[in-house]
């Protein structure tokens, strides 16, 4: 069984030093796993492109071309950048252009599964119900409810293969489902006003006991919810043994705009338990 390597928010078309730092994350990857095996299969989880425009896609079509040239299997979901211009102006017409970029011979409906090497993943589009001119204003994003029920169905359908060790189902989306529990109560305001996955909740409560691995992004930010986080451990309370946010892979820090850590993790799951570990690219 192949590791995973989970990464999130490339963010090409954003600037110089995101694209450079975007670069050089997937130069170190076909440096690092290139030329040997096993080549851990490769997770995105959204905002690959800034404002989902089409020199954007070219860009990262290129990018993310040469790693499946090299024999990686990369499996992305769509971000709220990649549905429109700075994140905040979602158009669906956007998607196709994400489609068209990194899937243009297969169908892509959400839930998107792909199985492959004993792992089953199942990609969702936290922004399927967030387009239109208001809805699609902001950084939030929602799933809607055929969306998750349909997630919830997949997962029951495979319950008796990941009883019998046949399959690890993985859940990858791109809004963080729930908010970091040692947010302030200002951050959480900010978080409902503008950037959370209003019906995160929903899913949280479909997939609880169901998933062995839920990866995100969005929020530029790793964390392991195995960790206790303000007192809770989040992989406890879901039953779920791996939640991992990502930070921003591109490395590129939020402030300062300077090159910074190109955050990824390894999901590595030969045994029993699986092993998680943060690596820099």
């Amino acid at each position: 069984m192949k590791p995973l390597l989970h990464m999130s928010d490339l963010h090409f078309g954003r600037n110089k030093t995101t694209n450079d730092g975007a670069h050089a994350a997937i130069d170190a990857i076909l440096t690092r796993w290139g030329g040997g095996t096993p080549k851990p299969i490769i997770v995105a989880t959204g905002d690959i492109v800034q404002d989902g425009e089409s020199d954007q896609y070219d860009l990262a079509r290129a990018e993310i071309g040469r790693l499946r040239v090299a024999g990686f299997e990369v499996f992305l979901v769509p971000g709220n950048h990649d549905y429109g211009r700075m994140g905040s102006h979602a158009q669906a017409q956007r998607f196709v252009l994400f489609k068209e970029a990194f899937y243009p011979h297969r169908l892509v409906a959400y839930p998107d599964v792909l199985r492959v090497d004993g792992w089953t993943l199942i990609g969702l589009n936290t922004m399927k119900a967030e387009c239109g001119f208001f809805d699609g204003l902001l950084a939030d994003g929602e799933l809607g409810e055929d969306q998750i029920s349909d997630t919830n169905l997949v997962l029951r359908l495979l319950q008796e293969e990941r009883r019998n060790g046949k399959t690890k189902l993985v859940v990858c989306l791109h809004h963080h489902p729930f908010l970091f529990p040692d947010e302030t109560l200002l951050e959480q305001l900010g978080e409902w006003a503008t950037h959370y996955l209003k019906d995160g909740a929903d899913l949280m409560h479909k997939i609880t006991g169901l998933a062995d691995v839920v990866l995100f992004g969005h929020d530029h930010r790793a964390w392991d919810f195995s960790r206790p986080l303000a007192g809770r451990v989040l992989t406890s309370e879901y039953q779920i043994p791996v939640i991992l946010s990502c930070g921003m892979t591109s490395g590129v820090n939020d402030v300062t705009q300077q090159p910074g850590p190109r955050e990824a993790w390894l999901v590595d799951w030969q045994a029993a338990a699986p092993v998680v570990t943060s690596i820099t690219l």
